[in-house]
């Protein structure tokens, strides 16, 4: 499995560590429409994701499109498909992964 599939499976799984093993340690972490963003490096990117755990404990997301330039991804995601939050919005998201695409 590549470290894009590792990360989604990670996030998927509500495994904050493991997700966060994807990441460079420089990582911008950017969640279109979210006014908190982008953050920078690990730390932060750790207590966005459990905020957003803790907020949608259900959450799965799935990877609609992808595409990456060098050591970037953008990845665009189907609206979070829960039974709290069926109505989202998409989420776009700018990751520098740490072994690259």
């Amino acid at each position: 499995m590549d470290i894009i599939e590792q990360h989604f499976a990670a996030e998927n799984a509500h495994d904050v560590p493991a997700t966060l093993a994807t990441y460079a340690d420089d990582l911008v972490w950017d969640d279109v429409g979210n006014p908190a963003c982008p953050v920078q490096g690990k730390s932060a990117a750790a207590e966005m994701y459990e905020g957003i755990m803790d907020a949608i404990p259900d959450l799965h997301l799935e990877s609609v499109s992808r595409f990456a330039c060098g050591d970037h991804v953008v990845a665009s995601r189907s609206p979070p498909v829960t039974s709290e939050a069926r109505s989202s919005a998409s989420t776009a998201a700018e990751r520098r992964f740490a072994s690259g695409c």
